[in-house]
């Protein structure tokens, strides 16, 4: 594939912005799935394309596509109930699959390491095909479901569980509560290390947890006292309660066909909570097994390998194409071409389309949760930007991660670029009672850090003020 023919398939499309931290081969699972989840459902995305330099990415998608997409999934849940308990279903045995393939990694019991690996990927990219039309939902999913409902979407959304960050919060505030009565808490380290000791991972960071790191947290947040710890507890499982308790409450008033739809959307919600929670496990995994197969090679290389190139890791002229990855790396899916990879110069012209730089002084995004709050901005796009933001200023970034949890924790309102009503902006959002304002598209390029905004998540507005 060369320029001109990328240009010829996307040239005059509308297109929906995603950026964030992450290193090329952690995003090559769901980003190949955008094409082959064709196999499983019979439509997929027309297009995706991204460019990665420097630890970060940008992605754009053909937004009528991701349309299109998302309506054929509610057309068919509108058409026969049962069709998210099916996709959950299968999901959940994809999911497994790569959790037993990994217990068997642990366990040693395969013949080599590029053998795990290889069969870790397959089964990963079996279960990203189930669930990866979730995204299509970023673009008009609170359209959707104003126009089934007609009503605050927020309310109406709130998930069936906790997500894996509140689970793990919730396990970690149990221990330390049991170490403030003096309570042995070995057994309870041993099974909360075994069960999230990936859950600060993201597509940009992969680490493996121990029990004394967890120790030494669980410790941090004994120094309260058990009033306060208890209170933590209850926040979160009472605050969920509740909120699922409005959240049925205003369903039951509901038409027999919207409450069908709300079900969906609510159900989708968990799927990308578990999405997450199993792609960053599993690529725990993977960094390790890619160490073994290729130890010579520095991890700044092998992270821009694509995963089925596995057999290549030892072939110098391979080496040589992973030195042009790093430098600055195009890469995507097209209905017409298929998977590509482009280094150097090549796809320039491709992503000067996708470049707008107008100067404006009001936002408009997606109302994840309402309210209206003034505040300093502070644009947080990596890790290395987390210590800026002050307690009650306004966080704004691409998107967020579990690893911003403690950042929307202190801040006074979420603005992020991307995402929709089941993004982890809007979950965590609902969770925390924050106002935010998601999907606008270019919060990170318009605002800057010091910038007074007020930002008016009633109206989905975010208004410079000086």
């Amino acid at each position: 594939m060369n320029d001109k023919e990328l240009l010829a398939e996307i040239k005059g499309k509308e297109f929906y912005r995603q950026a964030g931290e992450g290193k090329f081969i952690n995003l090559m699972l769901p980003l190949k799935s955008i094409y082959s989840m064709k196999e499983v459902y019979g439509t997929n995305f027309p297009w995706c394309i991204g460019i990665v330099k420097d630890g970060s990415g940008e992605w754009w998608w053909d937004k009528n596509g991701m349309k299109s997409v998302g309506h054929w999934f509610v057309e068919q849940q509108r058409n026969d109930p049962t069709f998210i308990t099916r996709i959950e279903k299968n999901w959940q045995h994809a999911r497994q699959d790569v959790k037993n393939c990994i217990e068997k990694i642990k366990d040693n019991r395969y013949k080599d390491a590029c053998a795990a690996f290889k069969d870790l990927t397959k089964k990963a990219e079996e279960a990203w095909k189930q669930v990866i039309f979730i995204d299509a939902f970023d673009v008009d999913g609170e359209e959707i479901i104003q126009k089934e409902a007609g009503a605050d979407v927020a309310a109406l959304t709130v998930p069936y569980e906790l997500s894996y960050t509140q689970r793990q919060e919730l396990s970690l505030l149990k221990i330390a509560h049991a170490l403030k009565q003096g309570k042995n808490v070995q057994k309870q380290l041993k099974t909360h290390a075994q069960s999230f000791y990936w859950y600060k991972n993201s597509y940009a960071f992969v680490e493996k947890f121990d029990e004394k790191y967890f120790l030494k947290e669980a410790k941090k947040i004994a120094q309260k006292s058990k009033k306060e710890i208890k209170k933590e507890m209850e926040d979160i499982t009472t605050g969920m309660k509740e909120q699922q308790r409005q959240c049925e409450k205003l369903i039951a008033s509901l038409p027999t066909n919207a409450r069908n739809i709300i079900h969906f959307f609510r159900k989708l919600s968990n799927l990308r909570d578990q999405r997450k929670a199993t792609h960053v496990e599993l690529i725990v995994w993977m960094k390790l097994l890619i160490g073994k197969i290729a130890p010579r090679i520095p991890e700044n290389l092998n992270q821009f390998i694509v995963y089925d190139e596995i057999d290549d890791m030892h072939d110098p002229e391979f080496i040589v194409q992973l030195k042009a990855r790093e430098k600055r790396v195009l890469t995507g899916v097209t209905a017409q071409q298929g998977f590509f990879v482009m280094t150097g110069k090549e796809g320039e012209s491709v992503t000067s389309l996708f470049h707008d730089t107008k100067t404006v002084e009001q936002l408009s995004g997606r109302i994840a949760y309402a309210g209206n709050v003034r505040g300093i901005v502070k644009v947080v796009n990596t890790a290395a930007d987390f210590g800026k933001l002050k307690k009650s200023e306004i966080l704004v970034a691409p998107m967020t991660r579990p690893d911003y949890f403690p950042l929307m924790k202190r801040c006074a309102a979420i603005v992020t670029d991307e995402g929709g009503i089941t993004s982890h902006a809007a979950i965590v959002a609902r969770e925390l009672k924050k106002p935010c304002i998601i999907g606008t598209h270019n919060a990170t390029k318009v605002l800057k850090d010091g910038d007074m905004v007020e930002v008016d998540a009633n109206k989905g507005v975010v208004r410079k003020l000086s």
